[in-house]
């Protein structure tokens, strides 16, 4: 290096270190770009520059400055208990005579006060002395030591860190809980007297020896922070006066401290509380990495991680790590991270709000964090009344508990005899007409329903047994006619019913759980149609073994459900066992067998495995055509459908096109023009017209379906979502971008109020807005959505995923026109190179990642790396 370049090197550094930690790093990256070697000797001397002095664990006490047998005024040392890199904290004792007391003096060092130190020190310990709360241990004094050393006299704890003491003991997850409301209702006391702690973490945070938390420091980083320091450099790192590994955001960059930041630090000690680890790593950090990490990268939900770490890193006793990730999956995930949101302002607004979430959980109640949707608060209602017979079916909350009696075995046998018979002939005579499933949708068959529903009432009042099996039934009839409210009411009715006549477990009382839960899955009430399934499942394996049809159906409706609620893994592990179950139990060319085929090439197919999922479909429509003529069978119009999608996700559109038209075709001749199923074969027709360039049809078809799924379901079903996404696709590729990102956003706000939080529906959402806003050239707008489409898409979908590997490269362009260089390359990268193994060479989306790619080389002046980068995929 020459002088000319130290020279500059140096100017460089006096401009840097007046500048934020963000400032620095994107004064960092833009300099690499054009002069490389500068860049790295720069970083280099504010790395050293960050590194002295400051929070990290080089001890500033280099010599000792009291011993044993010292006075601090009336108190007499006697030993030290800890030492830190800003602290040195002796245990103390009483020394005029006056009364015994052991105290804790906490002796700062490494610091040079003002003139005002002592008077502020006064000031600020009149204010803490207020703080009389049983979890928070007092401060008793505060002062300078004749060498101008600040100390502190602290009510003396004998006790460990929450986390040891929780790991220790193999708390349970409610027995952390517990202590974790004792931790909230000290920062709310504190808080309400306008005292925010800024420093709270586990070693600030004791248990003692009866289980009683007490919060140490309170205030103590306040007193040190608003004291300018004589002689100390101006410019701060953003980290002295706190806990890097428990920071938050608008610590690092120097924002304003608010009780929202203590709440982020609530969050990130639950979140070790019931993970037994933090969401970031940042040992070996530099400050600027540090800062980096904590402002930008986007922490795992708590049950994503828990399968990753070790059985030692938390004991919670007996529980597994599948018990451990289902009890944290939810509510828990949802509070946790909205405590540990980048913003203040989405947080919790206080420690009393988290506090009021960890109280709902516990009693089963809806959290505030989550939106109450149908499917969410009948499934909290469900779990704190579950020994509750009662049923309200007009507004879907369902409870099943144990029947009010039960009869004994030879009056069940002739009950089922007699009543066999009269149902029979009640529906021989009602509905003599085609069983619309079958042979499709006539007018005259509601008629005849409607007619038989207004009869049971008159006709088989007396006849309990009777009727529930009739509204069963018709109750069936109407969900596959598409009358969802009829449906609801009848199989509601029939359940409630059941529970006056049956003692579970009873087939009969699971079969029409069974059918409710369909129902409730179809209008998007996952948690519901999960609580009856999971009922059935229950009954059904002690009634007939593992090994059976019936737990082989249950398996399959479960994981079904799972896929549609975005639990990936789970589905495909109950989908594979319900296929094999069939195929073991049943004839080869059996239709269940087909079923079950379907609903793991669904599964695969949503997770981008397109091969495997395209010859299921293929050996699914193979049995149903052999069991039918004409594909007169409503599932064979869905197979053709599902073989249609993956055509088109390959770019067959003349292909993918005659399958979708013929789709549509056979569910208007089965089902009629205004069911469900026909909404989702014109948006299938739709999207592969709109790629083929036929946009104006395509987009009046897709807004008919919409208007048809609202007359439905209503205007908050989560696959609405869907029909506005498709819409937004559709004007964009005509041009309307604004539009486009109108209907996107109503396609997330749909899905977010009615769907769990991470659900994989909304990275569609989040990565079609962000790729619109990257067209308009506004990626400071685009980045928050395309970091969210891809958290949730790298969580749910393994790293060959298509939809995953277009996320990738699209937020690595994005990173990359923010002038993030360094975090933008490995994605481009990694985008590029799965697409290229998944989709091949000649595939629109790998065309498009290569040329992300090649540009941004380019702008390097590294163009030349492209064909290595190609060679190593290959």
């Amino acid at each position: 290096m020459n002088s000319q370049q130290w020279d500059d090197i140096q100017d460089l550094f006096h401009q840097c270190i007046e500048l934020s930690l963000d400032e620095q790093k994107i004064f960092l990256d833009n300099l690499k770009e054009k002069k490389p070697q500068i860049s790295a000797e720069l970083k280099k001397l504010l790395d050293a520059h960050h590194m002295s002095g400051t929070f990290l664990e080089d001890e500033i006490l280099e010599e000792e400055f009291i011993s044993e047998g010292d006075r601090v005024g009336p108190w007499r040392i006697i030993r030290e208990i800890g030492r830190g890199g800003m602290s040195s904290v002796f245990l103390a004792t009483r020394a005029d005579g006056q009364f015994e007391r052991e105290v804790a003096i906490k002796f700062l060092h490494g610091l040079i006060p003002g003139q005002s130190m002592h008077k502020r020190l006064q000031q600020e310990q009149k204010i803490l002395a207020r703080l009389q709360h049983k979890n928070i241990a007092q401060l008793f004094d505060a002062g300078l030591t004749d060498e101008g050393r600040p100390y502190f006299i602290l009510e003396y704890i004998q006790g460990k860190p929450i986390t040891e003491w929780c790991n220790e003991k193999h708390l349970s997850f409610e027995e952390r809980l517990q202590l974790f409301v004792q931790v909230c209702r000290a920062v709310q006391f504190a808080h309400q007297l306008l005292i925010v702690h800024r420093d709270l973490k586990p070693n600030n945070i004791l248990v003692d020896n009866h289980g009683t938390v007490k919060l140490l420091d309170f205030g103590i980083a306040k007193i040190l922070e608003d004291e300018p320091q004589e002689g100390a450099p101006v410019t701060k790192t953003g980290l002295f006066l706190m806990t890097p590994e428990y920071a938050s955001p608008e610590q690092v960059h120097g924002g304003a401290i608010t009780t929202a930041t203590d709440v982020h630090a609530l969050g990130l000690i639950l979140y070790e509380l019931l993970t037994g680890r933090l969401p970031y790593d940042i040992s070996d950090k530099t400050p600027i990495e540090i800062g980096s990490i904590i402002s930008e990268t986007t922490p795992a939900k708590p049950s994503s991680v828990v399968i990753k770490i070790s059985s030692e890193t938390i004991k919670l006793g007996s529980i597994n790590k599948a018990q451990h990730k289902r009890q944290l999956r939810g509510d828990l995930d949802t509070i946790v991270l909205k405590s540990i949101r980048k913003e203040p302002e989405r947080r919790y607004g206080s420690a009393d709000q988290l506090l009021q979430d960890i109280r709902c959980y516990q009693k089963n109640e809806p959290i505030s964090a989550r939106p109450e949707s149908a499917g969410y608060l009948t499934k909290k209602f469900i779990q704190r009344n579950r020994t509750v017979v009662f049923a309200l079916s007009v507004i879907g909350i369902i409870l099943v508990g144990t029947a009010i009696f039960s009869l004994n075995q030879a009056r069940i046998t002739e009950i089922e005899r007699q009543k066999t018979e009269q149902v029979n002939a009640f529906l021989q005579e009602m509905l003599a007409s085609p069983n619309p499933y079958q042979d499709g949708l006539e007018v005259k068959v509601i008629d005849i329903l409607d007619r038989t529903a207004d009869r049971i009432d008159i006709e088989l009042s007396n006849q309990p047994a009777v009727e529930a099996s009739v509204r069963h039934t018709l109750g069936v009839t109407y969900r596959e006619l598409g009358d969802i409210d009829k449906a609801d009411f009848q199989l509601s009715q029939s359940l409630a019913l059941m529970n006056t006549l049956f003692s579970p477990p009873n087939a009969e009382m699971s079969e029409v759980q069974v059918e409710m839960a369909k129902t409730e899955q179809m209008q998007g009430n996952y948690q519901t149609a999960d609580s009856l399934l999971n009922l059935a499942l229950t009954a059904d394996l002690e009634l007939f073994g593992r090994e059976s049809t019936t737990i082989a159906a249950r398996l399959g409706e479960l994981g079904s459900l799972q896929w549609e609620m975005g639990n990936f893994d789970e589905a495909e592990a109950l989908l594979r066992e319900s296929l094999e179950l069939e195929q073991k139990l049943r004839s080869p060319d059996h239709e269940q067998i087909a079923s079950s085929m379907g609903n793991l090439a669904t599964l695969l197919s949503d997770q981008g495995y397109d091969e495997e999922a395209l010859e299921l479909y293929r050996e699914e429509l193979k049995i149903y055509r052999a069991n039918y003529e004409d594909d007169r069978h409503p599932a064979i119009p869905q197979v053709i459908s599902h073989i249609g999608i993956i055509l088109d996700d390959q770019e067959k559109y003349e292909e993918a096109l005659a399958d979708h038209q013929k789709a549509l075709e056979l569910f208007r001749e089965l089902k009629g023009e205004d069911h469900p199923d026909v909404v989702y074969a014109m948006n299938n027709l739709a999207s592969v017209m709109t790629k083929m360039g036929n946009v104006e049809e395509a987009l009046a078809m897709q807004v008919d379906a919409a208007a048809l799924y609202r007359d439905i379901f209503g205007p908050d079903h989560p696959n609405l979502g869907i029909q506005y996404n498709n819409i937004a696709f559709t004007k964009r590729n005509m041009g309307d971008l604004e539009g486009a990102k109108e209907s996107y956003s109503q396609a997330i706000e749909t899905w977010q109020a009615g769907l769990p939080p991470g659900h994989p529906f909304l990275a569609y959402g989040y990565h079609n807005l962000a790729s619109v806003l990257q067209s308009q050239n506004r990626p400071g707008e685009a980045l928050p959505y395309f970091r969210d489409a891809y958290e949730i898409r790298t969580e749910h979908l393994s790293p060959e995923n298509p939809e995953r590997a277009m996320t990738t490269s699209m937020l690595g362009e994005c990173l990359a026109s923010l002038g993030k260089i360094a975090e933008a390359e490995p994605l481009l990268i990694e985008g590029y190179q799965s697409l290229l193994v998944s989709r091949g060479e000649d595939h629109s989306t790998t065309m498009e990642a290569a040329n992300r790619l090649k540009d941004f080389l380019q702008n390097q002046d590294r163009v030349e790396e492209f064909a290595q980068i190609k060679q190593e995929t290959e």
